[in-house]
């Protein structure tokens, strides 16, 4: 096999049978203090924020930037409207791409969950009224 090649389904399965009953090459393996030691010298100077803290200073001046994902704030498009002659424009453009073939439309379905006996959550599919979901079937 071609390194960064995809295996196919038969190729996986192949190679799941041969991985299986094999005991991982570090199970039950301890290492010593002079490794500890190593890997732990190693790391030194890696995680340099550990144990610090930002100042007072730093605090306030980083509640007063702006936090766009947190609640309580909006977001950059709220109460930005398109005008009508774009709408019907894009409106347009996509109703001919849809019938022409160009682009699929995803949500031929609505999927209603019912909630039945002892809480189980299942699917209800039921059509929507666009043009081309009579030849979609489930």
């Amino acid at each position: 096999m071609i390194k960064g090649s995809k295996m196919n389904l038969e190729q996986r399965k192949r190679l799941s049978e041969s991985h299986k009953g094999q005991i991982g090459w570090m199970k039950g393996k301890h290492q010593s203090i002079e490794t500890k030691k190593k890997i732990s010298e190693a790391n030194m100077g890696k995680y340099h924020w550990t144990g610090k803290h930002h100042t007072p200073e730093t605090k306030e001046k980083l509640k007063l930037r702006p936090q766009h994902f947190q609640k309580g704030h909006l977001p950059w498009n709220t109460n930005k409207h398109l005008s009508d002659e774009l709408r019907s424009k894009l409106s347009k453009i996509r109703k001919e791409n849809i019938s022409s073939g160009k682009i699929k439309v995803w949500n031929k379905l609505i999927i209603h969950y019912c909630y039945g006996h002892g809480g189980n959550r299942t699917p209800d599919f039921r059509l929507l009224q666009i043009s081309g979901a009579e030849n979609y079937t489930i």
